[in-house]
């Protein structure tokens, strides 16, 4: 387990012709000039270079508490939080920064900012209880991602201010 103070960033690209794309990440500092503008893959790729993956906590906590706890801890642990993954989320959207970048193909990329002090779960992409959903891009294609990290107890979440994000 890794018990760090973080970025943590989730973000949506939106196009007339495609569904969204929606992915999350944390990063230790948020340097909003070094993601590509050029077009959605090479936002991703950029975004990656310097953040770590967070899976769906949505649809995937679940399986990746299986995975790092072992099945009986994670029953104990769902019975004492059994929202655990909906406070994670409600916490951030309430705390959260938003940022907005076009890309030059047209895409709208909305950017959700918060600060978290955490302990996480580092592990590989290749985890099998990592979960990932249909609205993120396959991340086995994306070459930048090398290990996810799993939000497990956030003691604290804060909403940045603006000069603390480098643009």
């Amino acid at each position: 387990m890794i018990n760090e103070d973080f970025f943590y960033i989730q973000f949506e690209i939106r196009s007339s012709n495609n569904h969204p794309v929606i992915m999350s990440g944390v990063l230790k500092q948020f340097d909003v000039k070094k993601l590509s503008k050029e077009n959605p893959s090479l936002f991703v790729k950029s975004f990656y270079a310097d953040a770590f993956f967070v899976p769906d906590l949505f649809n995937g906590y679940n399986k990746m508490l299986n995975q790092c706890l072992g099945k009986e801890k994670t029953d104990e642990y769902l019975r004492k939080n059994p929202f655990a993954a909906q406070k994670i989320i409600n916490n951030l959207n309430k705390k959260s920064l938003e940022k907005t970048i076009n890309l030059v193909t047209g895409e709208i990329v909305y950017i959700s900012i918060t600060k978290v002090s955490a302990v996480f779960w580092g592990v590989d992409k290749n985890n099998g209880g990592i979960s990932t959903s249909s609205n993120e891009f396959d991340i086995f294609e994306i070459d930048e991602i090398k290990k996810c990290y799993v939000p497990f107890e956030v003691k604290c979440y804060t909403r940045p201010k603006r000069k603390e994000i480098l643009e």
